[in-house]
C-alpha cells in the first residue's frame, strides 16, 4: 500500500505543478494580448504634409538665425538668407515676379570691403556680377538677345567692353 500512496501523492503534485504552469500560461498569453492591443490602439506620432508660416528662421545654439525663409521685403516673391556664425547675410536667392537673383557676398577684413557674386535674371536679361572690394567689376549680361561683357577699374572707367561702347 506505501507504493500506492507513493503513486498518489506524485499524481497529486504533478497536478498541482500542471494547473500552476497552465496558469502561469494563460497569464502570460494575457499580458501578450493587452500588450499588442495597448500597441495597436496607441496614437501614431502626428506628421504633417505642410508648414505655412510667414516667416521661418533656422537658428544656432545662441539663438543666431542662420537660414530665413520670407517673403521678399515688397512681398513679390520668396527669399532665402543664409548667415554666418555672426549672423551677417553672406548668400541670399530672391524669386519674383518675372525674375530673380542669387547673390553670395563675403567680406575682406573689417570695415565695408567685400567681394560680391551675383546672378539676375529678368523677363528679357541675364546678367552675371563680379565686384571685387574696392568697386573693380565684371558684367555679363544678355539682353534681347545681345551678349555684353564689361570689365571696369576700381575708379569706375572702363578698361574692356563687348560689344565695343564709345
Amino acid at each position: 500500500m506505501d507504493a500506492m500512496n507513493d503513486v498518489v501523492r506524485r499524481l497529486e503534485r504533478l497536478e498541482r505543478e500542471n494547473s500552476t504552469l497552465r496558469r502561469i500560461c494563460l497569464l502570460g498569453c494575457g499580458l501578450l494580448g493587452a500588450l499588442a492591443l495597448i500597441a495597436w490602439r496607441s496614437p501614431k506620432v502626428d506628421t504633417f504634409d505642410s508648414l505655412q508660416v510667414h516667416r521661418l528662421e533656422v537658428l544656432d545654439a545662441r539663438g543666431v538665425p542662420m537660414i530665413t525663409l520670407s517673403p521678399t521685403r515688397d512681398s513679390g516673391g520668396g527669399s532665402i538668407v543664409l548667415r554666418d556664425s555672426s549672423g551677417d547675410k553672406r548668400s541670399w536667392w530672391e524669386s519674383e515676379i518675372g525674375g530673380g537673383r542669387i547673390v553670395f557676398e563675403s567680406p575682406i577684413g573689417t570695415g565695408d570691403d567685400r567681394t560680391i557674386a551675383g546672378l539676375s535674371t529678368t523677363p528679357g536679361k541675364a546678367q552675371m556680377s563680379l565686384l571685387g572690394p574696392k568697386g573693380g567689376s565684371v558684367l555679363n549680361s544678355v539682353q534681347n538677345d545681345h551678349p555684353s561683357v564689361s570689365l571696369q577699374d576700381t575708379a569706375g572707367r572702363s578698361l574692356f567692353s563687348a560689344p565695343w561702347q564709345h
